[in-house]
């Protein structure tokens, strides 16, 4: 995959919507690219103001172990979980955004950058059609609008939706035109559901795959 045509695609939307609160695609490496089988995606990165403000992949590692001591997030702690339930290495895990420019959250974004969100949403559907190839088993949608996303992509077909036993919220797995699974979350910022024993039964259904 071509890092610089994304790095160009991302700087034309700031350019030509006066934008400048950042942005970042992958929470790794870009060499990982094709080599995981499991892949985990979010909705949009959170601001900042710091030397990774703007960065198309985090070339220092995966994102959440990197700053799992120095950030106040609790989706770090929530993916970390994740992980670990899974027996997998976070550096093992292909993780990035749906649309990858920062905002507050994602409803600041739909209010008050919605030419933004949108652009951000086409770039992240280019990415991810060609970034989860055959190989992929596993694809993990954290919130409504990443999984309409992923869904809308690969002709997701639901399969199974099952309460989350916290609030109202429910878990869904999906079969798709590329053989793999994808299983939607809610958003682990809000939702912590990896560390409420009331979740263990549904994720273990959720997850039997």
């Amino acid at each position: 995959m071509d890092r610089e045509y994304f790095k160009k695609q991302l700087r034309r939307v700031e350019t030509d919507l006066n934008f400048d609160d950042g942005y970042q695609l992958l929470y790794g490496p870009w060499k990982t690219i094709g080599s995981q089988n499991i892949a985990c995606i979010s909705l949009n990165p959170s601001l900042r103001n710091d030397d990774h403000k703007k960065m198309i992949s985090d070339e220092r590692g995966n994102s959440y172990q990197v700053e799992e001591f120095t950030t106040s997030s609790p989706i770090t702690a929530q993916i970390l979980k994740m992980c670990s339930y899974l027996e997998v290495s976070p550096e093992k895990v292909l993780m990035g955004t749906i649309c990858p420019f920062r905002s507050k959250d994602w409803n600041t974004m739909k209010k008050d950058n919605k030419m933004v969100m949108e652009r951000g949403l086409a770039i992240g559907r280019e990415f991810w059609d060609q970034a989860l190839s055959n190989r992929m088993n596993l694809v993990i949608a954290l919130g409504k609008e990443a999984t309409d996303t992923l869904c809308q992509l690969f002709n997701g077909e639901k399969e199974l939706e099952i309460r989350a036993n916290y609030q109202n919220t429910t878990l869904k797995r999906f079969r798709t035109n590329r053989n793999f699974k994808i299983i939607s979350l809610p958003h682990l910022s809000r939702f912590l559901i990896f560390s409420r024993l009331a979740c263990a039964t549904p994720l273990q259904k959720i997850f039997a795959i």
